[in-house]
């Protein structure tokens, strides 16, 4: 199974996805982002849209990455706009 992005410029990139690790946990890798980063991106995309960040956290992101818990529909949906990305793809449905 393999993963394709596109990127702002266009170009499509496909890499195979990493035996053991969640859609959402590899894509995070695949930008190079640390999971402060992901809470930090959620934040601002929360507070750009008036709404409060609900606590999101890197524990949180890490529960989430591993399966542990899903998140709730307010961070699916932020989520999915972060990632470019819908929640069947990041594995979070």
């Amino acid at each position: 199974m393999s993963v394709s992005i596109t990127s702002s410029a266009g170009v499509v990139t496909v890499a195979p996805l990493m035996p053991g690790v969640s859609s959402l946990k590899y894509q995070r890798l695949l930008r190079g982002w640390s999971q402060q980063d992901v809470v930090n991106e959620l934040s601002g995309l929360i507070a750009v849209a008036g709404r409060p960040a609900a606590g999101v956290c890197v524990d949180m992101v890490s529960r989430w990455e591993r399966g542990v818990s899903k998140p709730s529909v307010l961070y699916k949906k932020y989520l999915c706009q972060l990632y470019g990305m819908n929640t069947l793809d990041l594995g979070i449905f």
